[in-house]
């Protein structure tokens, strides 16, 4: 998962010190390393969510503290650039950190709560429990749900 998110910080970086006007051309870079950071994601949640599922909590927490791990110098970067950013940066890129911050946090969060992953997956299926702990837990953070269809949506809006 380590390698998508270093990936999509090396164009925010760039996309950053470059100074370029934010549009759909510029950012373009930045928007298709979004994708690659989302199903790395979804793939770590299934995992782990699937171990839960069968009733592994360790295997589940080794999974999680493996990818919190390899994640910790990322979360760390994302939060540097959050500090850095100023009050009235592009509402797109905003959102990018957004979407970065809770990539390399989430994992964190669902390994400090198995018992809430146990509880969607008591009610829903692991596709639709990936969902839910996706959405609940970017509430948690960010107090916006569905973070990467918002990210994909103002990428789609941004002029040409």
């Amino acid at each position: 998962m380590i390698e998508p998110v270093n990936i999509a910080l090396v164009e925010y970086e760039k996309l950053v010190s470059d100074g370029a006007k934010i549009n759909r051309v510029t950012v373009t870079p930045l928007q298709g390393s979004m994708d690659p950071v989302q199903s790395a994601y979804v793939s770590v949640l299934e995992e782990a969510l699937g171990h839960l599922a069968q009733a592994d909590l360790e295997l589940s927490q080794n999974v999680l503290r493996e990818h919190r791990s390899t994640l910790e110098p990322a979360r760390e970067k994302v939060g540097s650039f959050i500090q850095s950013a100023s009050h009235d940066e592009d509402p797109y890129l905003k959102l990018v950190l957004e979407f970065l911050y809770t990539r390399t946090r989430l994992i964190e969060e669902l390994q400090l709560f198995p018992t809430f992953g146990l509880s969607m997956l008591e009610r829903y299926s692991i596709e639709q429990s990936i969902e839910e702990t996706i959405h609940h837990l970017e509430d948690a953070m960010t107090g916006k749900k569905g973070l990467f269809e918002k990210l994909n949506d103002a990428f789609d809006s941004l002029e040409t």
